[in-house]
């Protein structure tokens, strides 16, 4: 029997054997059509659920589910902000950290301004 006559025989019998998950998984697509409609728990409960049994690379799966929209549309104006106002926030909120830092003597604490201003002031 030939190479070829084998692939071909051993691709015949995989696809008769080939049970209905392992169909659904090498016919899957993403869509990223999406409409305004409310999904309704019970749906969104079970897509949830079948995504946290899915398998992944040790636990690397993180799953996020954004309600109300609001929220969604709020995170995509993440990126964009006001350095200036970020700067003096942080300046205030490393003059709160270190009067606590220094009345529980907690006197070798690294500089939350400096760790900050490492990720997101340029």
């Amino acid at each position: 029997m030939t190479l070829a006559i084998v692939a071909i025989s051993l691709s015949i019998f995989w696809v008769l054997k080939m049970n209905e998950t392992i169909r659904q998984l090498l016919n899957r697509r993403s869509i990223r059509k999406f409409t305004d409609d409310e999904v309704c728990a019970e749906h969104l409960n079970y897509m949830l659920n079948a995504a946290r049994q899915a398998p992944n690379s040790v636990n690397g799966q993180q799953i996020s589910l954004v309600k109300p929209r609001i929220l969604l549309e709020s995170y995509a104006m993440f990126g964009q902000y006001d350095e200036a106002a970020v700067k003096k926030g942080v300046e205030e909120y490393e003059s709160i950290l270190r009067q606590w830092w220094d009345t529980k003597g907690m006197v070798d604490m690294p500089s939350y301004k400096l760790s900050t201003e490492k990720y997101y002031i340029q």
